[in-house]
């Protein structure tokens, strides 16, 4: 909670936890997964501005990439809309009509 920044493997949910809270992240995808779901969201946080990601022999030079001027160019991360599944959910179950 202390850090500005935070690394980490590219996992969905360590990832969505550290850009919910707010935090500069750099995902390190891990290569040897087939089908590579972490290079895939990896690219994808980092193509919308959210964070920043290598390989392991690239870690000492994604770091040091990060001037003051890259850092203002992140985007922060959309708070969560867990709340539209929760209202949906009601709708489909009717628990919206006791209301």
């Amino acid at each position: 909670e202390s850090s500005d920044l935070v690394i980490a493997h590219a996992g969905a949910g360590t990832s969505l936890e550290v850009l919910e809270a707010g935090k500069l992240l750099i995902t390190v995808v891990n290569q040897s997964l087939m089908d590579n779901h972490q290079l895939e969201l990896a690219q994808k946080f980092h193509e919308l501005g959210y964070s920043l990601y290598c390989v392991p022999d690239d870690l000492v030079k994604t770091v040091e990439s990060l001037t003051p001027q890259r850092i203002q160019r992140f985007v922060p991360f959309p708070p969560s809309q867990a709340y539209k599944f929760n209202d949906y959910l009601e709708h489909v179950l009717g628990f919206d009509k006791v209301k």
